[in-house]
């Protein structure tokens, strides 16, 4: 096992791996997301430092997830703002993240986030609020409220049924 929190500054708050474990984002206490890349020798190197909310009074960041096969991050600030942050290549240097699109702020205080495995989409909730969004466009597909704000959400393989957990219930 490879420590990659050593290799990072901050205390982490999250760890993402990617699916074929060659890439590893740790999303740290005071605000940074550090992008480490698994080298020839197998040991994860350090390749990219960002602050997606350098400007904020808070630069915290309240969520982070994968989107589009861990092409993509879904970055969320405590405020409810949500900034798409997708690898990209110039030239001959390695992909870095850049931020390649903005979406309008949660109403509320963020909570859970579920990323769609079979579309570009993902659930993210605020309050007793639900809203479905479509990674590609920035856009916002549907929205809804519940009875209670979620605690936890998951969605199917399918896609086609999701679950949320909140005082009220299932």
């Amino acid at each position: 096992p490879i420590d990659v929190t050593a290799r990072t500054p901050g205390r982490p708050l999250r760890v993402l791996v990617d699916e074929r474990a060659e890439s590893v984002v740790v999303v740290a206490e005071d605000g940074a997301v550090h992008y480490l890349w698994r080298g020839e020798d197998s040991d994860f190197l350090p390749r990219q430092s960002f602050r997606p909310f350098a400007d904020a009074a808070a630069p915290a960041i309240a969520g982070c997830d994968w989107l589009f096969g861990h092409e993509s991050l879904i970055i969320t600030a405590p405020t409810g703002v949500q900034h798409r942050y997708s690898l990209c290549k110039e030239g001959d240097e390695p992909r870095k993240f850049q931020r390649t699109g903005t979406f309008p702020p949660l109403p509320g205080t963020p909570g859970p986030m579920a990323v769609s495995a079979r579309n570009r989409s993902y659930l993210t909730t605020s309050g007793a609020h639900i809203s479905l969004r479509f990674g590609t466009t920035v856009s916002e597909r549907w929205t809804g409220a519940l009875p209670a704000p979620a605690q936890a959400l998951t969605i199917n393989a399918k896609n086609d049924r999701i679950a949320v957990l909140s005082s009220a219930g299932l």
